[in-house]
């Protein structure tokens, strides 16, 4: 009951507003709404509540043991690639390819990240980011959309066995890259670290701008990345902030709490100028 409330009904209600968003943006002539095929961003929500379902039946009914359950877990990621059909219907390839990652997420301790912190890892991972940001400036050609993790291997023309290679060789890189993100990952506090609390509301939210931006006039160019940048950073400190998060906290979070104690904040205030 408590996946129910905390993601399928947010889900669902930004499911309709993004419906209804984009049949003004895109001046369609019908407004149509497929609630089992979520709107872009969406699929997240949906898929962290299939993860969590997985999670309890890998780990709680099943009783699989770490190495057998995370193997089980890429092999169905690897697997969910052959199905010559449309994934996209309830998050179906999205929830399987990246389940590994939610999985392991739940196994890793603390102590497993000791090892990342040491000045020789940091810079080998430093290297790596700077090999692999080369490789993907000088290889634009390269389909990005096979880390979307969202279509089976024939959308791709390649066989099966070529799709489960190249997934195979993603879930590595991936991991990779996870390690190397978390290598970076400051253990003070700074005016950022409230920001983390929120990622969530910059998640949901963030798709009204991008998707506005994306139909603006703004050309690509060096002038146009450094814009979004900018905007983008802007963006993320709007989003996460404690006036955008008390007034969309009764749609994400089904919760009034901080709106409770803004009004409460304000009356105080106002009897106290009364007074």
């Amino acid at each position: 009951m408590k996946l129910l409330k905390k993601l399928l009904l947010p889900y669902f209600l930004f499911q309709i507003t993004y419906t209804i968003y984009y049949y003004f943006l895109y001046d369609q002539n019908s407004l149509e709404l497929e609630p089992l095929i979520p709107n872009w961003s969406l699929w997240f929500l949906l898929s962290l509540f299939f993860w969590n379902i997985l999670l309890i039946l890998f780990v709680k009914l099943l009783n699989l043991r770490p190495a057998v359950s995370l193997l089980l877990a890429f092999l169905l990621g690897l697997a969910v690639g052959c199905l010559n059909v449309p994934l996209d219907f309830l998050s179906f390839s999205r929830t399987f390819v990246f389940f590994p990652f939610f999985l392991l997420g739940y196994y890793l301790k603390k102590k497993h990240f000791t090892r990342l912190f040491s000045n020789k890892v940091r810079f080998l991972n430093f290297c790596f980011i700077l090999c692999l940001s080369s490789t993907i400036y000088f290889i634009p050609e390269a389909n990005e959309k096979w880390l979307l993790g969202s279509m089976p291997y024939n959308e791709f023309d390649t066989s099966n066995l070529l799709g489960i290679l190249i997934r195979a060789g993603l879930y590595i890189l991936n991991l990779m890259m996870i390690a190397c993100f978390f290598t970076f990952v400051p253990k003070k506090q700074f005016f950022f670290t409230n920001w983390g609390k929120n990622t969530l509301y910059v998640y949901l939210l963030h798709g009204f701008f991008i998707k506005a931006f994306r139909e603006s006039e703004i050309k690509d160019s060096f002038e146009s990345i450094v814009l979004l940048l900018i905007v983008s950073l802007l963006i993320t400190v709007f989003l996460s902030s404690k006036f955008m998060t008390t007034i969309a906290q009764p749609v994400i979070e089904l919760r009034l709490g901080k709106l409770k104690r803004c009004f409460h904040q304000i009356r105080k205030k106002l009897h106290y100028i009364e007074s």
